[in-house]
């Protein structure tokens, strides 16, 4: 009994361990948005259609109604918007802040939090790769997001939250088109 119960604490202490917290949400925002004067939440309420709408581009079920965008702004240019997305990879957790250009593309991505073992993260080299990227069909693993071996549950999780930063900003914050 005592045995078991010495490898269950080892098991349980050796994932913790594993877990890695990389920036705060302050610190991330200010290292995303380093020329900003300020940055300033927006909470978005999304509708029904507004989920069903995200839920189309991403693939993957809308749960929450209530969503953050931050608005970086200097003077009264907005430089980007900022979301945070947290989303399970295998088991655990990741957590993303994802920029947004008023142009609808993504501008940078930095991991905030990553609780998987260490080999399932992706580089940042594979993170930059979604720079200048807009939703479209080949915003895809496979398609124009390449893989990460030994990770591929890590490029569909982390591609997914990229889809649904795009979505977000296309269905609440983007202009409306002429």
């Amino acid at each position: 009994m005592r045995a078991a119960l010495l490898i269950v604490c080892a098991l349980v202490l050796g994932s913790q361990a594993s877990a890695a917290v990389f920036h705060s949400r302050e610190s991330a925002l200010n290292a995303a948005f380093p020329d900003a004067d300020n940055v300033v939440p927006q909470p978005l309420y999304l509708s029904e259609d507004d989920a069903a709408y995200i839920t189309a581009q991403t693939g993957m079920t809308m749960e929450e109604r209530l969503v953050t965008a931050y608005v970086a702004k200097r003077g009264p240019t907005i430089l980007g918007y900022g979301f945070i997305d947290t989303h399970r990879v295998r088991t655990l957790d990741e957590t993303l802040l994802i920029i947004v250009s008023p142009d609808a593309q993504i501008l940078s991505t930095l991991t905030l939090a990553f609780h998987e073992p260490p080999e399932y993260q992706a580089n940042e080299r594979w993170m930059r790769a979604f720079r200048g990227r807009s939703l479209d069909a080949e915003l895809a693993v496979g398609s124009r997001v390449d893989s990460i071996s030994g990770a591929s549950m890590t490029a569909r999780a982390a591609t997914a939250a990229h889809r649904r930063a795009l979505a977000l900003f296309t269905r609440k914050l983007a202009a409306p088109t002429p």
